[in-house]
């Protein structure tokens, strides 16, 4: 080896620790700003918590909120909204108990806005469940899990 690739494997190694340093230090940052708003209050924009459900009162026949509910929802929320889903003890996050009164008296709206948005750990039902008439199914079930 020569004086001068040495001089090239030595920069090499050294441009490629301090790659190395830079990248973990992103990503340290990245989850501490994650971590840092997980328990702040999730913020609901007034037009949606001014939303009127358009299907508050319709007859959910074939039971596609339930459905939909068990197969996105349960795993963190529970079967009965308790919180208490196979995946809520490897999240991050809180999972919200739907059967608490805090959680019940937040308006239709609020529910479609979280379940279309997400946030931290859940995701976005917005491709998820495509139909908003089914998104709002969901709301409906959510509420009656008193």
């Amino acid at each position: 080896m020569t004086l001068g690739s040495t001089n090239r494997y030595t920069m090499k190694k050294q441009l490629f620790k301090t790659l190395a340093i830079v990248a973990c230090s992103f990503a340290l940052l990245s989850m501490a700003i994650v971590k840092s708003n997980q328990n702040e209050p999730w913020e609901v924009p007034e037009e949606y918590k001014n939303m009127k459900n358009p299907y508050a009162s319709a007859k959910d026949s074939d039971n596609i909120g339930y459905t939909l509910y068990s197969q996105y929802c349960s795993t963190c929320h529970g079967e009965k909204g308790e919180g208490d889903g196979i995946n809520a003890l490897l999240l991050e996050t809180p999972v919200a108990k739907f059967t608490e009164a805090s959680i019940q008296s937040q308006p239709d709206g609020s529910f479609y806005y979280k379940i279309y948005t997400g946030r931290n750990e859940m995701p976005s039902f917005e491709y998820i469940i495509p139909v908003e008439e089914d998104r709002w199914m969901v709301v409906n079930y959510v509420k009656s899990l008193k």
